[in-house]
């Protein structure tokens, strides 16, 4: 199963306004691969981006914002977890 559905499998029952549960999260990292930790980097990247984007657009809200920032705290979680042939991936 690919990150992006590990991590919206770990979403569902939660109320759309609640974070994701951490204790899911953590659970998540434990099990990344080297790739997925190689995806989350790459979202990671994707995300800050999109923050930039964002910041610089009269237009945007405080929501998209924080959607930007819970996304990357949860991969932040989920890496904090990874195991150590994993964790290569991210030195």
């Amino acid at each position: 199963m690919p990150l992006t559905e590990k991590l919206a499998q770990a979403r569902v029952g939660v109320p759309a306004w609640a974070r994701s549960p951490t204790k899911r999260l953590r659970a998540i990292g434990r099990g990344l691969s080297a790739q997925e930790v190689s995806e989350a980097i790459a979202k990671l990247d994707e995300l800050s981006e999109l923050r930039d984007k964002i910041s610089e657009d009269p237009e945007s809200n405080c929501d998209d914002t924080d959607d930007v920032h819970f996304a990357q705290h949860d991969l932040a979680i989920a890496l904090r977890r990874c195991s150590v042939r994993a964790a290569t991936t991210l030195a």
